[in-house]
């Protein structure tokens, strides 16, 4: 990945594809525009969720960036 500028999207879903955390147009490295575990101000139950991040870089470029956290407490 080269230098990243802005995070356009982020999501958060569950194993069964449900959205449960959505944000855009971000800068990166800041974490409190991130997901901090929780919806609507609660504790979300541990288990493994997906993500999905389109950044843009320096270049213009947009990258699409997948993978799965598990969430524990």
């Amino acid at each position: 990945i080269t230098e990243m500028v802005a995070i356009e999207a982020f999501q958060i879903f569950d194993r069964w594809g449900g959205l449960w955390f959505a944000t855009q147009n971000i800068l990166p490295n800041v974490a409190e525009l991130g997901w901090d575990g929780t919806t609507n101000g609660q504790l979300m139950n541990p288990g493994v969720y997906v993500y999905q991040i389109i950044i843009r870089t320096a270049d213009g470029a947009t990258e699409v960036v997948k993978g799965a956290i598990h969430l524990v407490k």
